[in-house]
């Protein structure tokens, strides 16, 4: 990363400001820009130009499967925002399906 300030998608969405665009969309815009991989691992190669990168958690995990965290730095923050509105200006914005509630297996 380029420098020592790194935020996460939820803190770039924020501070980004595009109505109605959050952490998750950023994700589906991300993945459908072929960015990032179906694990929200970016690729290579914007790892390397310092536009994103991934933190592991602090502590350790028996999982085979490891989470990370995207992030991004001042850099990163502006090829984010570039992507994002290029994104929507050819594209409508990401439909996000909320899961459904459940209250002992009925669904309300």
């Amino acid at each position: 990363m380029e420098n020592r300030h790194i935020f996460n998608l939820s803190e770039a969405a924020r501070y980004m400001d595009i109505k109605n665009i959050g952490r998750t969309k950023i994700y589906v815009i991300l993945r459908n820009s072929e960015i990032i991989n179906e694990y929200n691992r970016p690729y290579q190669q914007y790892i390397k130009t310092g536009f994103l990168d991934c933190k592991s958690p602090s502590y350790m995990s028996c999982s085979l499967r490891h989470s990370v965290t995207l992030v991004v730095g001042w850099f990163g923050m502006r090829f984010l925002e570039k992507t994002i509105r290029d994104y929507l200006k050819v594209n409508p914005p990401p439909k996000i399906l909320k899961k459904e509630k459940h209250c002992n297996g009925i669904s309300i």
